[in-house]
């Protein structure tokens, strides 16, 4: 049997056309395909930060069904507590991810277990904040700042963050602007408590304190588009206080302020 070949100038005009369109229909086809494999993994389906939280969720519960299948739920030799380590870590990956009632339900079972654990603790205190029960949340963040080691962490950084927020809404501008400066001065990666600072001051107008707290984020982000605009702004609105501000944010670092100043 032998084979047939298509001979292209042997065809009417209508089979030619018919050929045509089928070649354009299986090239379209190949390149749907191709576009579905390359283009949609790497653009289509980025995760939008609601899917990265709820990924997060189910890191963090994988993290706590693997560590109470090794070690239990209790403490381990070492006097460690892997299980309530992992559950801490899925308290803020719910409430992270907006999950705010049950972060809150789960945190006040695992407080009323493990009520000595500080990562819990302090999870427990966030929920109850975003729950907006800031009475009881301040009990809790009470008992850690006194009890969180000093040492630069990330639990040291969100104990003192809340604590700040507390401050600002029981009207207490001076006391929440004095700590976000101390612990902006332990962790300097963070500017931005030195935002927040900021923030604190120029809403209670002291424009000294607000002074400071700017020029100190430009220290960390010389492009800071909001710390260069209110330091404007409060440079018209009191010079004065803007410049012994600015001063005392550069004070003993070696940095001349004058060009700040003009």
């Amino acid at each position: 049997m032998s084979k047939r070949t298509v001979d292209i100038d042997n065809l009417s005009t209508i089979q030619q056309v018919l050929l045509a369109a089928v070649l354009l229909v299986t090239a379209l086809f190949v390149g749907s395909i191709l576009f579905l494999i390359f283009a949609i993994p790497n653009n289509w389906l980025t995760p939008t930060p609601r899917n990265m939280y709820e990924r997060n969720i189910i890191v963090a519960q994988n993290t706590v069904a693997e560590v109470k299948r090794d070690f239990g739920t209790g403490a381990t030799a070492d006097g460690s507590t892997p299980y309530a380590d992992a559950e801490a870590q899925l308290i803020i990956a719910r409430l992270e991810a907006g999950q705010l009632t049950r972060a809150l339900k789960d945190a006040k079972k695992l407080h009323d277990r493990y009520p000595d654990h500080l990562a819990i603790t302090y999870g427990y205190a966030r929920a109850l904040f975003e729950s907006e029960l800031y009475d009881e949340a301040q009990v809790l963040v009470s008992k850690l700042i006194d009890r969180v080691p000093s040492h630069p962490s990330e639990l040291l950084r969100g104990v003192q963050y809340l604590q700040a927020q507390l401050f600002i809404y029981q009207q207490r501008g001076d006391e929440a602007f004095a700590l976000l400066m101390k612990a902006a001065a332990i962790q300097p990666a963070f500017a931005e408590y030195y935002q927040e600072a900021g923030e604190c001051a120029y809403a209670d107008k002291n424009w000294e304190k607000a002074a400071q707290a700017y020029a100190s984020v430009l220290a960390f982000d010389p492009e800071s588009k909001e710390a260069w605009s209110k330091l404007e702004e409060i440079s018209r609105t009191d010079p004065e206080a803007f410049e012994r501000g600015v001063r005392a944010a550069y004070q003993g670092t070696g940095v001349h302020v004058g060009e700040m100043l003009q």
